[in-house]
């Protein structure tokens, strides 16, 4: 006694099947649609050249960092311009010197009047002329003595 088996209609199977497979097909058709479009644009894209790009900076008071950087440059460039004044005045006043010495080693002596006439020249009424002709006859006489 052998059990009775129910025949499967294999026509519904295969239906199921062709229906499986066409919708398989046009999946896979609209997926290389999209991926043929999307090789279009990615074409189309590198045709075009890459737009330009600009980088701004910006410096913000914000932070304290920004503040403390620009006090401290600004506080080291004031005080070197200072620096540098003070370093003019003082070759300025050491070439004086300089050239009244050589004065008073040109002419041997000197006196109370004569320093103090130079004092005038060089210090007290600044005489640009007569400090330019003093200058010019101590380089001649170092010129002679050479």
């Amino acid at each position: 006694m052998l059990p009775i088996i129910p025949q499967i209609d294999l026509s519904k199977l295969e239906n199921h099947a062709v229906q499986t497979n066409k919708l398989i097909k046009e999946g896979f058709q609209k997926q290389q649609e999209r991926l043929h479009e999307f090789e279009q644009k990615l074409e189309k894209l590198q045709d075009k050249p890459l737009p330009v790009q600009k980088h701004l900076h910006t410096i913000e008071l914000k932070s304290s960092k920004v503040v403390i950087a620009l006090v401290s440059l600004s506080t080291t460039l004031l005080s070197s311009v200072c620096y540098n004044v003070y370093q003019f005045s003082a070759n300025n006043r050491l070439s004086n010197n300089d050239i009244k010495f050589h004065y008073i080693k040109a002419f041997g002596e000197i006196t109370q009047e004569n320093l103090l006439k130079l004092e005038t020249i060089f210090k007290y009424e600044p005489d640009k002329q007569k400090q330019h002709s003093i200058r010019r006859m101590v380089e001649e006489y170092e010129q002679r003595v050479e």
